[in-house]
């Protein structure tokens, strides 16, 4: 696994260092214009996308239905683009890789079909997520939190930045809401069905080490902030990507 201990170490400075005015295989999507309000698109060389959620005018990232279709319609492109080996999801946020579902969203509910319905969708798209044949890489800076948590544990692996504002939990269950995207069965799945009672019962929140020791998250990394290495340092081909498609290719087949 010394590749996986690679992959999370370099993560970092390699997010910082895409390579941008490539086309998006024959679709012509250029990965240095944005492609939706609240997320963009970038891809290196080697085929490795990076899907970066950053939505305008706010602190924090959060989930609603216009957020959700975007991000539904960037993947969809990705997951059939035969350029595309594997994406690393990540927040523009330095603070917040997504901090949940907007409550107002319960407002739109106005009767329990709209409920089921809207649960469906995010059910839907994160199991697509979840079933992906391409690796999806989760980089988790700042709070996870809620549906944020949810989008996390729908990817293959999670990568999670050591620092008192990174952690992840299930809050809304201490407003009576439970969660609505398949973060009931994902924690027992990923993390054993104590952590899931403790979580899904208190709305407990978990810091970076505690949630790896759990099972939550792949590794923890620490914070490399300004002073990264320039980007022909980084945009060489990168070895750890290939030892992590060999590794996704080993998941599908067992």
């Amino acid at each position: 696994m010394a590749f996986v201990r690679h992959l999370y170490r370099r993560s970092t400075p390699i997010l910082n260092s895409f390579s941008t005015g490539v086309s998006l295989s024959r679709r012509g999507l250029s990965v240095s214009q944005s492609l939706s309000k609240h997320a963009s698109v970038s891809m290196a060389s080697d085929g490795i996308a990076v899907l970066k959620l950053d939505s305008p005018g706010v602190k924090v990232n959060s989930l609603n239905l216009e957020v959700l279709d975007e991000m539904k319609s960037l993947y969809g492109r990705l997951s059939v683009d035969d350029a595309v080996k594997g994406i690393v999801l990540m927040s523009g946020k330095p603070d917040c890789f997504i901090a949940g579902m907007e409550i107002a969203m319960v407002d739109t509910c106005k009767t329990p079909a709209d409920g089921e319905r809207l649960s469906q969708e995010a059910h839907q798209f994160f199991f697509d997520m979840e079933n992906s044949k391409k690796p999806i890489v989760a980089a988790i800076t700042g709070h996870a939190l809620g549906g944020g948590l949810e989008v996390a544990m729908a990817c293959q692996y999670r990568i999670a930045v050591e620092g008192m504002k990174t952690s992840i939990g299930l809050p809304e269950v201490m407003l009576g809401l439970l969660p609505g995207g398949g973060g009931l069965q994902r924690v027992p799945k990923l993390g054993g069905t104590l952590t899931a009672l403790d979580m899904c019962l208190t709305g407990k929140l978990l810091k970076s080490p505690k949630a790896k020791k759990l099972g939550l998250v792949d590794l923890v990394v620490k914070p490399l902030g300004p002073g990264l290495a320039p980007a022909k340092e980084t945009t060489h081909p990168r070895h750890w990507i290939h030892g992590l498609l060999l590794l996704h290719r080993l998941r599908l087949s067992s």
